[in-house]
């Protein structure tokens, strides 16, 4: 059996959505920990900047990361929120990406 536990962030969202919605995520996450395996309702995400899995429950998406039987609930969003979220932060860091200069370590030298 598993515990969760909510994020700041995670919470402060949860807080925000309508009464029915929030007494259904809630009653799900209680549901998948109390589940011996609750990884087989998730799904793992490719891109682990946001978390290693996800829930769906609904429109909605919860993700999380697990550390020793805990299930730590990162973000709770609509599924649409979600995808531009993520566009955003795909063109963000490849245009970091681009920028970034490489170093050459030839080229660096001890002054004293």
């Amino acid at each position: 059996m598993f515990n969760f536990e909510l994020k700041t962030k995670a919470a402060r969202e949860i807080e925000r959505l309508p009464s029915q919605i929030r007494k259904r995520i809630l009653e799900k996450l209680k549901f998948y920990s109390s589940q011996e395996n609750p990884l087989r309702f998730a799904e793992k995400l490719k891109d682990r900047k946001f978390g290693e899995y996800r829930f769906r429950i609904g429109n909605y998406r919860v993700l999380f990361d697990i550390e020793n039987y805990k299930i730590i609930i990162l973000k709770v969003g609509i599924e649409k929120t979600f995808i531009k979220i993520v566009e955003k932060l795909i063109w963000f860091f490849s245009l970091s990406a681009k920028n970034f200069k490489k170093i050459d370590k030839s080229d660096t030298h001890d002054t004293i």
